[in-house]
């Protein structure tokens, strides 16, 4: 029961934080966002090192972290360009469905068998993310025109991250949070480089610092606590719950811009509850 909990706890942390970056990344360049948003996750977790990981970690663990961290700079400048420049309550769910399928197949493949009321869950997971994704536009020519290019990064990126998901369940219990470091390294590395050879500003976030720091360190939060969540459950079942952060970030854009909640996205999160229990039960 514990590792659902922090998976619950994960995903609210998740569409916070995505939402906070989202809403920055309209406001200031993307790799200024991106980039400040990485920094600040890193500094939280070298905050975090002392107390919950050993002096030297395992060198399996740093090898996964590096590859989680390739993924994580694919991932988080293609998510929040998608929520830059895309509907968020849009974007977010097409995200959060490759999210979910891909630890899914990967579970699978490795070995997991879940129950079959716990499959019914992944099942409602699912349905849950794509109810959360309609979302009321003014015209269907001005959705494709507006939404076909942030639509597809929020594939790309919703399997990047489910990959990232999947890395963080091969490592080991005894690295404490080292893997999560070594992989914002290298995630900031990648990005800071790619913003330099594209010759983009990277201190131009400051307009939005404040909306910066708490997407970085939110995010890193919720991996924090996901990484403790799926070492000590099943990887099916833990990203799956992980991957309901578009509810997290619906309810953000509903509160903070005041964008409308389609009866069929209220649906949507009454089955994402629904699924959640499922989960739980099974």
């Amino acid at each position: 029961m514990i590792p659902i909990l922090l998976a619950l706890l994960a995903a609210s942390m998740y569409g916070t934080g995505d939402f906070l970056g989202g809403l920055a990344g309209r406001r200031a360049p993307l790799f200024a966002v991106t980039t400040a948003a990485l920094f600040a996750g890193l500094v939280t977790l070298l905050v975090l090192v002392p107390f919950v990981s050993p002096a030297f970690p395992p060198r399996a663990d740093v090898l996964w972290g590096t590859l989680g961290g390739v993924l994580g700079a694919v991932a988080v400048t293609l998510l929040y360009a998608s929520l830059a420049n895309g509907r968020m309550s849009v974007v977010a769910p097409v995200c959060g469905v490759c999210a979910i399928v891909v630890p899914v197949l990967v579970g699978v493949v490795l070995g997991e068998r879940p129950s079959g009321l716990a499959w019914i869950g992944v099942g409602m997971a699912l349905l849950s993310v794509i109810l959360l994704g309609q979302a009321e536009e003014s015209s269907p020519g001005e959705a494709r025109e507006a939404g076909l290019r942030p639509v597809l990064f929020a594939v790309l990126a919703g399997v990047a991250i489910g990959l990232f998901l999947a890395v963080l369940k091969q490592t080991s219990r005894e690295a404490g949070v080292w893997p999560l470091v070594a992989s914002r390294i290298v995630s900031l590395s990648l990005v800071g480089l790619l913003a330099t050879v594209r010759r983009q500003p990277l201190s131009s976030a400051r307009p939005t610092i404040r909306l910066v720091i708490g997407s970085g360190v939110i995010d890193t939060l919720a991996n924090v606590v996901y990484l403790f969540a799926v070492q000590a459950g099943s990887l099916s079942i833990v990203a799956t719950l992980a991957s309901l952060y578009p509810a997290a970030t619906i309810l953000c854009a509903r509160v903070v811009l005041g964008e409308h909640i389609t009866r069929v996205q209220m649906v949507g999160l009454l089955v994402a509850l629904a699924a959640a229990g499922m989960i739980g039960l099974g």
